[in-house]
């Protein structure tokens, strides 16, 4: 099966997109070819924005998402999945470890009051919110980087599977 045909089959249609409330005031930028178009680098670089935009600690994921995919001409139903990564399951574990990856980069001590929950998350938000800036940045760019390398690669193992199987079928040697 073509990476492609997987894509299309799971990603929203730009029908459902467009009746998006927090897209829909893109309008008729949303109809850009280059924003349903999936090729390994859109892919890639969509994953990677997406991953990046996951990360940053405030509730704006779906709005800069859609403007980074127009602005940027990449796929925006990838991108917008890609932004989900954090959601409110995901929200907590990648906050505390935003915020120790921040105080690990400057060298500051931890909360000592430390309990996975959204009650600490408000309060590290309050009072450590450049730690926890600081960490989620750098996580942003290490998620991004991997992101984009990881899709990279799939999609040419991918490929190079598909043209050995072509191969081998073409030569009649069975696989």
């Amino acid at each position: 099966m073509n990476l492609r045909d997987v894509f299309h089959r799971f990603l929203p249609s730009r029908q459902a997109l467009s009746g998006n409330r927090f897209v829909n005031f893109l309008g008729h930028r949303l109809h850009h070819p280059g924003l349903w178009h999936i090729n390994r680098r859109s892919t890639a670089r969509a994953v990677s924005i997406g991953l990046f935009i996951a990360f940053i600690p405030l509730p704006i994921h779906m709005p800069l998402a859609a403007i980074c995919a127009v602005a940027l001409r990449i796929n925006l139903p990838i991108l917008v999945l890609a932004c989900l990564a954090t959601n409110p399951l995901t929200v907590v574990p990648f906050s505390v470890l935003a915020y120790h990856t921040g105080a690990w980069l400057m060298h500051a001590p931890p909360s000592a009051d430390f309990t996975p929950s959204f009650a600490w998350l408000a309060d590290t938000v309050s009072s450590g919110w450049v730690v926890l800036s600081v960490g989620s940045l750098a996580l942003g760019v290490v998620f991004a980087i991997l992101g984009f390398f990881t899709v990279q690669g799939v999609w040419r193992w991918h490929l190079l599977r598909r043209w050995r199987t072509r191969r081998q079928r073409r030569l009649g040697v069975a696989g």
